[in-house]
């Protein structure tokens, strides 16, 4: 089992983009908590409040194929969990603990590119040479990265209801832009992105799919939507515990 520290945990899977290996890196806290344990989602949370998305028990198409996505024991199939520090705490990270059916080495933090790690990511990223797949917010399509983009899929704000309307064609598209080898994704599509990633990676296995999270809102949005990506927030200094 590698060393549980934030840091070189970063760097573990940041040698693995620079390598090209193959793997899935999907995130789940507690957002995808509440949807797969029906529990609504509306006013006075962050979802609907600042990313402008909700869930209610009417969205059970997209719960069962969320709740689809926790069974893969693939050993390069990577479940970013919460943390006990952070979100609800011990019992959230315990929850994904005991209904996940792979191994512990196959987890990781749901938090690893943002806190104290999120300048690094940030570094990393403004330097990466290879073209990338974005799925994100619509916002993003017109805004410069720091990386040539190849396909650009775009997201709406209110991602659960759009999903559940459109299925079938969503999932055809996951098949077609996954079809080829050797390609970067990024995910940043709320709880859909675990829907995303788990259907691309069916797919086609040989590709690098990773949910960053709001990791890249600076780009994808042009300004800050976390306290994290803020100077002289107390995010910046946070390392996540296991």
């Amino acid at each position: 089992m590698r060393e549980r520290d934030f840091k070189k945990e970063l760097d573990f899977f940041l040698e693995k983009i620079k390598r090209k290996e193959p793997f899935a890196f999907a995130r789940y806290s507690d957002g995808e908590y509440m949807i797969m344990n029906s529990l609504n989602i509306d006013k006075g949370t962050q979802a609907l409040d600042v990313d402008k998305w909700s869930f209610n028990l009417q969205n059970q198409i997209f719960s069962k194929d969320l709740i689809k996505t926790l069974f893969h024991t693939e050993i390069n199939y990577f479940y970013a969990i919460a943390c006990p520090c952070c979100g609800l705490g011990v019992g959230l990270a315990e929850f994904y603990k005991r209904n996940l059916k792979c191994t512990e080495e196959e987890m990781t933090w749901s938090n690893l590119w943002i806190n104290s790690n999120y300048e690094s990511f940030i570094n990393f990223i403004k330097k990466l040479d290879r073209k990338v797949n974005l799925l994100v917010n619509y916002e993003g399509e017109d805004k410069e990265y720091p990386f040539e983009v190849d396909k650009f899929f775009s997201i709406p704000d209110d991602c659960v209801n759009w999903y559940e309307k459109n299925r079938e064609w969503i999932l055809q598209k996951m098949k077609e832009i996954s079809k080829e080898d050797d390609q970067i994704f990024f995910v940043s599509a709320g709880p859909l992105s675990e829907i995303l990633i788990h259907e691309m990676y069916l797919n086609n296995p040989n590709n690098q799919y990773i949910d960053t999270g709001s990791s890249l809102d600076i780009f994808v949005k042009g300004r800050i939507t976390r306290p994290y990506q803020g100077e002289g927030s107390n995010f910046k200094n946070q390392k996540c515990l296991w």
